[in-house]
């Protein structure tokens, strides 16, 4: 399952949030990205904390453990 067109850029060029971040722990980041690759779902964009993807509407969501290391 791909989320949102494929050239959809990561950052919004337009103004507001378009974002929407959900907590993890640092220990359960592994688990998930595992999990979101088995489901097909794209991982859009890695930082130290957050994994992102999108949603079907091409909207962005967050599982970050900020500031928590991995």
């Amino acid at each position: 399952m791909r989320c949102g067109p494929p050239t959809h850029p990561f950052r919004d060029p337009h103004g507001g949030l378009h974002l929407l971040a959900l907590r993890i722990t640092a220990a359960e980041r592994a688990g998930w990205e595992q999990k979101l690759t088995a489901l097909g779902v794209d991982i859009v964009h890695r930082t130290r904390w957050s994994l992102y993807v999108r949603d079907p509407e091409g909207n962005r969501i967050g599982l970050s453990h900020f500031p928590h290391e991995g």
